[in-house]
């Protein structure tokens, strides 16, 4: 077998053909993907991908995430949906992988190739209290998830190294799963405490009570062609981009971001 790496442009042509499976089972049942993050950044700011980009962060409202995770199968031999509850999961949301690539990072085990992230939109109240012991709670878990399949080595922005090597003495890799899956339980207890939902988000996301939005946001989507597929955003792009990441219109680069991806050929 011969290796070759795949370039951020390859890497990001799996990433498209990817997608496009995705909204193409999705569209035809009458349902809706929503760009995320810095996809949604990537459509806005570039019309497309961020072109040093290496995933895709898509969203389902929450009946249509578990009626996805239920019924959708992959077109594409290639391609595999990784549910949160398979044993080689390591995050707590969907994701769908190509199966005949591979990737390593330094900072973090990576057990498949090119993939694309689903996240599911939730509701959420305005309760302050249960909203605190909510995020403390996420915080920790994310922290242990992140440490249990952490390399040992830590990118120059990591906060808190010193408590992670700690923590990474103690929590095994193979634990990453357990605490993946203890995060969908806990996102799942507290939307089960809801009373009168006044926002919407993504529990399970990086940034916290960032990812919270009004309701209303939610409410107004438009229907666009992204990268070849049929996708919807939130109207107001920039309320939600600038509460999510400060100044947006100012690229700031990150090559290769989440990984180092190659395929095996001969």
């Amino acid at each position: 077998m011969t290796r070759k790496d795949l370039s951020t442009g390859q890497v990001q042509a799996i990433m498209r053909e990817l997608l496009q499976d995705v909204t193409a089972f999705v569209t035809e049942h009458d349902k809706s993907v929503v760009l995320l993050g810095g996809t949604l950044l990537g459509y806005v700011r570039h019309n497309g991908f961020i072109p040093w980009d290496d995933d895709v962060d898509v969203g389902l409202s929450r009946g249509d995430y578990d009626w996805f995770t239920k019924y959708y199968v992959p077109s594409n031999p290639r391609f595999r949906l990784i549910k949160e509850t398979d044993p080689d999961s390591l995050v707590p949301y969907l994701r769908v992988v190509d199966t005949h690539s591979h990737a390593n990072s330094p900072y973090y085990h990576v057990p498949h190739g090119v993939f694309i992230d689903i996240f599911p939109i939730d509701e959420i109240d305005d309760n302050v209290i249960k909203r605190k012991i909510y995020l403390f709670g996420h915080k920790i878990l994310n922290i242990c998830r992140n440490t249990a399949r952490s390399t040992g080595i830590y990118p120059s922005d990591a906060k808190i190294v010193p408590v992670k090597k700690v923590l990474k003495k103690i929590i095994h890799s193979k634990f990453t799963h357990s605490f993946s899956i203890m995060e969908v339980r806990w996102a799942k207890a507290y939307h089960r405490c809801m009373k009168t939902p006044t926002q919407a988000g993504v529990l399970n996301g990086m940034h916290g009570e960032k990812e919270f939005y009004a309701r209303d946001l939610w409410q107004d989507l438009t229907p666009v062609i992204f990268e070849g597929s049929q996708v919807w955003h939130v109207t107001d792009t920039d309320r939600y981009l600038t509460q999510l990441f400060g100044n947006w219109q100012t690229p700031v680069k990150q090559e290769q971001q989440h990984a180092h991806f190659w395929i095996d050929e001969g």
